[in-house]
Parts: C-alpha cells; structure tokens; sequence
C-alpha cells in the first residue's frame, strides 16, 4: 500500500526526472581532459552515495514521492545521520559530474533547474516528515539538507 500522492509531487518527481535524462543524454562533445576526469570521478562518488543511502533506508520504505512510505520509518543511519537528503545529494553531484563530462549550454541551465525543483520537493517532504515524526525537527537541527549542516538549520554550537 503506497501514500497518496498529490499532483504537486506528480509534477515535481516529473520535472525531475525529466531534468535527470537530458543531463544524463551525451547531448555534447564528449570531454577527455582533467574537467572530464574528475567528473566522471563525482558520478562514481554520486552512485555510491546513492546506493548507501538506499541500503541505509531499505528498500521497502524508498520512494521518489516526497509523501512518506506508509510503514516508513525516519531514517538516522549511514550518511542520513549527516544529510537528511543523501539521495537528492548524489542526484545532484552525478549532474554535475555528467555536465563536467559532456555539459551544453542547455545541460548546465537544467542542472540549475534541477537544483530549484530539487530544493522545492525538499521543503515539500520536509513539511510531510515533520506532520509525520514528531522528532524530525530535532533531526533536522543537528543534520544538513544536502551537505551536512551546511543548508538547514543548525544544532546548538558548543
């Protein structure tokens, strides 16, 4: 049994998704220079951390939909213990990298793209995290969005 999902969502994991192919689409000249290689080397960095955060979340609780999996948990462990959003985190570093690789004009205006619907289902998920997990916000003080604790609030400095 899946979450009800609102058009907003639909629209959002859309435009995602639709950004991901053309900066995955080898659209211009493939690069083989230094620019190349480290990008290629983000793109082996974003599947790991892609993967890592799947394997942290399991399976049966990941969704691309903002709304939480029903039996959905809160996830603190493997790298959500630092980045609240490791998936969106390595969606984004993989776009980079592929656009370092083979990047056009047009690639490099839907990474940017990317970035604002990315931050946009964020605020979206977030405000259903916190409806649902009465410690999210707790969470979320002491994690960062993207990179820890660099976009979202902050815990209490010491």
């Amino acid at each position: 049994m899946s979450a009800p999902v609102s058009p907003l969502s639909a629209l959002l994991v859309g435009l995602q998704f639709g950004l991901l192919a053309l900066l995955a689409w080898p659209v211009g000249p493939i690069r083989l220079d230094a620019w190349a290689g480290l990008g290629w080397l983000l793109v082996a960095l974003a599947i790991a951390l892609g993967i890592w955060a799947i394997v942290a979340m399991r399976l049966d609780t990941f969704s691309v939909m903002p709304e939480p999996a029903p039996r959905g948990r809160l996830c603190t462990r493997g790298p959500y213990g630092s980045i609240r959003h490791p998936m969106y985190s390595a969606v984004l570093l993989a776009g980079l990298g592929a656009n370092l690789v083979h990047g056009t004009r047009w690639q490099w205006i839907g990474l940017l793209a990317l970035a604002i619907v990315l931050v946009l289902k964020i605020r979206r998920e977030e405000n259903l995290l916190r409806q649902r997990f009465a410690d999210y916000d707790a969470y979320g003080r002491r994690t960062g969005a993207l990179l820890p604790n660099l976009f979202g609030p902050r815990g209490p400095s010491s």
